[in-house]
């Protein structure tokens, strides 16, 4: 038999590795799906679509088409500011119990959506009717709050676009100036304003009593008017030294407890002992320390907080979104 020298041995044996990692490569783009190939090849992250994939309960393929309808709804929602101002008074996406792109005209919605609907919008956007354009419903917030300044009224206000409706914050002195002058009719407010008494003005949606948790329950300077779109998350509430978190969030490379960073919508008070989330409006209990939660995922950027976040409440944090509210244990 015919014996391979040293040289010729080194030479085989780099062409057998070569052969095999060459196997190697295409075995593993055989086992690749369409939609992870897709994914890697385009803008998408696909660990974001997996994530998204496994909290929402889809398929990758389901997840995939969904990221790209936000990205569309984005689209739309220029369009219809720019084109249907007159009439156009929100949008927003939907995640439960389906997917779906909800916008809201003052008038004729269903054949106002029409010249819109793309073939990869149609069956998606859901179009109601609702009685004030967000561009009416801005310019009536502005209005309300020139007229309570001036008369001497100092006052806050938020835009709600779901509910097509404005809140105004006024503290307990003011309001009972705003009632006078309301019984006097030196002032009238449109059948959509909603007036709330706040503790403190500059905590505008606060409950009558500051927060049980104090500078240990952080809060935006201002609650956002659209709500960043992701995914919510889901955990226990817990209370660590003083601070609420959320404890035992997966897939996080940042780690599994985060602390909450708040807005005005949202207070706490102590009962028994227990911490409580309420609703700063109704007053309502969201979600109590111990509870398995779903929090609407606002991200991790965080804007200018009243108070500096204690020390004893590090990060990572997450920004409470749209809501929040108590699920059953998985």
């Amino acid at each position: 038999m015919h014996k391979l020298n040293h040289s010729n041995q080194i030479t085989l044996a780099l062409m057998l590795l070569t052969v095999l990692v060459v196997w190697g490569i295409r075995t593993q783009r055989l086992n690749t799906s369409p939609v992870e190939a897709r994914l890697e090849n385009g803008n998408s992250s696909l660990d974001d679509v997996k994530i998204y994939a496994q909290n929402m309960g889809i398929g990758l393929e389901e997840a995939e088409r969904q990221f790209h309808l936000q990205d569309a709804a984005g689209e739309l929602q220029i369009k219809l500011r720019e084109n249907e101002a007159d009439t156009f008074a929100a949008i927003w996406i939907e995640h439960t119990p389906e997917f779906k792109i909800v916008v809201l005209f003052t008038e004729n919605a269903q054949q106002k959506i029409k010249p819109y609907l793309t073939e990869e919008l149609t069956g998606v956007v859901e179009a109601r009717d609702v009685k004030t354009s967000l561009a009416m419903l801005e310019d009536s917030q502005e209005k309300v709050i020139s007229s309570l300044l001036n008369l001497g009224i100092q006052a806050r206000s938020e835009t709600d676009v779901y509910e097509n409706r404005i809140t105004i914050f006024v503290n307990e002195t003011d309001k009972s100036q705003l009632d006078a002058a309301l019984q006097n009719k030196q002032i009238t407010l449109p059948n959509n304003v909603d007036v709330v008494t706040v503790w403190k003005l500059e905590q505008t949606g606060e409950a009558a009593n500051p927060p049980s948790l104090g500078d240990h329950f952080p809060q935006l300077l201002s609650t956002p008017n659209v709500f960043v779109d992701l995914p919510p998350v889901q955990g226990e509430l817990v209370l660590e030294n003083g601070c609420l978190r959320l404890s035992g969030i997966n897939n996080r490379s940042t780690g599994s407890s985060y602390l909450l960073i708040w807005d005005a919508r949202f207070s706490t008070r102590t009962e028994q002992g227990v911490v409580r989330v309420i609703d700063s409006i109704t007053n309502e209990v969201l979600a109590s320390v111990g509870d398995h939660v779903m929090v609407g995922d606002g991200g991790d950027i965080i804007g200018r907080t009243w108070k500096p976040i204690p020390e004893e409440c590090p990060g990572p944090y997450l920004v409470v979104g749209e809501s929040v509210w108590k699920i059953d244990r998985p």
